[in-house]
C-alpha cells in the first residue's frame, strides 16, 4: 500500500472524528498525526509527542478503530509512535509517567517579540497569532468574529466588541487581528493601545497644546484596537475624543475593535452615545474554558516551551485553575521552572504546593457584604438601595442576582437570604433564584454579566 493510500485512509478517519468531538480537542490531539504503517494485524499511527500518544491510547483508540473499520481497515491492534516533524522517530525514549521532563526552552529572540504598530501606539506582540489561540466552546464565536474582521477589515462586524473576564484571551485576539492585518497588508496602519494609554496620550497632548496632532494620529489608521475600554468610564474628555475618533474612522470604513470586562450596557458612567456605538456592531463574549479546553491550552503551551509533563500533572493544573487562562499559564511556568531548578517532580502533593498560590474562584470564599457591594458596583447603584423595599426595575434584577449568588456561592438557606435582604419572604427568594437559573440558560448577556461579577468578586 502506498503512502498516498495511507494519507487517504487517515484523512477519512480524521473526517469522521472531527464531527464527533470538540474543535479544541481535535486540534490538540489529532493535529500532526498520520499513519506510518498498516498491516492486516496492526495500524501504527505517528503522533507529535508523548503526551498525545498517551492521550490517544487511553481516550480515543476505540473511536479511531471504529472509524478505520468504516473505511474497511479491520486491524486488531493500534500502535502509537512518537515522530519528529520530519517524520523520524526521536532518539530519546518517552518520559516515565511519574516524571516531569522539561526540555530546552526555544523562546523567540527578543526582536521577534514585537511587531510594527503606528508611532506612539502600543506594540504588537508577535507571539499573539490566531494559530496560537486555542479555540473551544467558550470562545469560538469571538475567535470566528476576530478572524473575519482581520480578513476583511471595515467590512464585517464594525465595531467588534469582545468582552469577558480577566485573563481569558481578549488581548490575544485583539493583537492577533493586528498581526494578521500587518502580515497580509504590510502597508496598513494598525493602532493598538489600552484605554489607559489612549487617555494618557490625550492628557499629554492637551498639556503640550498638541491635540490636533493627537487627533490626526488616531484618525489616520486603518485598524484601531483599544483594550480594556471600560476604564474610560467617567472620563468625560476621553469619551468625547473617542466618540469623534470613532465617527471619523467608521465613516471612512476603517475597522474598530474594543475589548472590555463586561458588555457595553453594563459599563457604568459610560455616555449613552458611546454605548450605542459599541453595541451597534458585533458584541461577543468569552466565558470560562471547560476542562478539555484547559488541557488543550496547557498542551499548546508545553509545545511552545518544548517541554513534556505527564498526564497526571497536567490534569492537576487544569483542575486547579479553571477561571483564568493567564493563571493557568502562570501555574504551568512555575512547575516547569521548579523542574529545571530541582529536577523532575515525582510527588503530586509537591505540585499542589507549587501551584497553591493559584486557585479558581470556585475554591475561594466570599461574604454577603462582598456580594452586595460587587453587584451594586457592577450595576452602578448603591448597596443600600438594594436593601430597601422598592420594586424599581434597576434594583430588582441586581437584587435577584444577589439572591442567586448567596444561594449558589455561599449556600445560604432561602429564609436566611430573605432576612439579609430586608426581610423578604423565602418564597420570594425561591422565585428569584429560579428566575435567574432559567434566564442563564437562554440569556447570553446575563451569563456574561454574572461571569464578570464572579471574576471580580473572587479577585479583589
Amino acid at each position: 500500500m502506498t503512502t498516498v493510500n495511507y494519507n487517504k485512509i487517515w484523512q477519512g478517519v480524521l473526517g469522521e472524528i472531527e464531527v464527533q468531538i470538540s474543535r479544541a480537542n481535535f486540534q490538540t490531539w489529532f493535529k500532526n498525526t498520520q499513519i506510518i504503517t498498516l498491516t492486516e494485524e496492526t495500524v501504527t499511527i505517528g503522533v507529535p509527542n508523548v503526551f498525545s500518544k498517551e492521550w490517544l491510547e487511553k481516550k480515543y483508540s476505540d473511536c479511531i478503530a471504529k472509524s478505520l473499520k468504516h473505511l474497511g481497515v479491520n486491524a486488531r491492534r493500534l500502535n502509537y509512535e512518537v515522530i519528529s516533524m520530519r517524520g523520524q522517530a526521536p532518539k530519546a525514549g518517552p518520559a516515565a509517567p511519574t516524571q516531569v521532563r522539561p526540555v530546552a526552552n526555544h523562546a523567540m529572540p527578543q526582536q521577534a517579540l514585537t511587531n510594527r504598530a503606528e508611532p506612539g501606539q502600543g506594540m504588537l506582540n508577535a507571539r499573539y497569532q490566531f494559530e496560537t489561540f486555542v479555540v473551544g466552546p467558550f470562545n469560538e464565536l469571538a475567535h470566528a468574529a476576530a478572524r473575519a474582521v482581520a480578513e476583511r477589515p471595515g467590512q464585517k462586524y464594525n465595531p467588534l466588541f469582545i468582552y469577558g473576564g480577566v485573563g481569558l484571551g481578549k488581548t490575544h485576539l485583539l493583537q492577533s487581528i493586528g498581526n494578521y492585518v500587518l502580515k497580509s497588508r504590510p502597508t496598513a496602519k494598525v493602532s493598538y493601545c489600552t484605554s489607559e494609554q489612549f487617555t494618557t496620550q490625550l492628557v499629554r497632548a492637551i498639556k503640550n497644546q498638541d491635540v490636533e496632532n493627537f487627533k490626526q494620529r488616531f484618525r489616520a489608521v486603518d485598524v484601531l484596537m483599544i483594550d480594556d475600554i471600560q476604564f474610560i468610564a467617567g472620563k468625560e474628555k476621553t469619551q468625547e475624543e473617542l466618540f469623534h475618533t470613532f465617527n471619523n474612522l467608521y465613516e471612512a470604513g476603517k475597522q474598530i475593535v474594543f475589548s472590555a470586562d463586561k458588555p457595553p450596557k453594563s459599563i457604568p458612567a459610560l455616555e449613552a452615545r458611546l454605548r450605542s456605538r459599541f453595541e451597534g456592531g458585533m458584541p461577543v463574549d468569552i466565558s470560562f474554558p471547560d476542562f478539555e479546553t484547559r488541557l488543550a491550552i496547557l498542551q499548546r503551551k508545553l509545545e511552545d516551551r518544548g517541554a513534556i509533563l505527564p498526564e497526571p500533572v497536567i490534569n492537576l493544573i487544569a483542575n486547579r485553575i479553571s477561571y483564568n487562562i493567564r493563571e493557568l499559564e502562570g501555574a504551568l511556568n512555575k512547575v516547569l521552572s521548579s523542574c529545571e531548578l530541582s529536577g523532575p517532580v515525582t510527588d503530586l502533593s509537591k505540585i499542589e504546593n507549587l501551584i497553591g498560590d493559584f486557585s479558581s474562584p470556585q475554591e475561594q470564599t466570599t461574604t454577603f457584604k462582598a456580594v452586595l457591594e460587587h453587584v451594586a458596583r457592577h450595576f452602578d447603584i448603591l448597596p443600600e438601595d438594594i436593601l430597601k423595599k422598592t420594586r424599581k426595575k434597576e434594583v430588582v434584577v441586581p437584587r435577584q442576582i444577589i439572591m442567586y449568588l448567596l444561594r449558589t456561592e455561599l449556600n445560604y438557606s432561602f429564609p436566611a437570604i430573605g432576612r439579609r435582604l430586608g426581610g423578604k419572604d423565602h418564597t420570594t427568594v425561591m422565585y428569584a433564584v429560579t428566575k435567574i437559573e432559567n434566564a442563564l440558560e437562554k440569556n447570553e448577556q446575563l451569563r456574561g454579566e454574572l461571569a464578570t461579577i464572579k471574576e471580580r468578586l473572587y479577585n479583589y
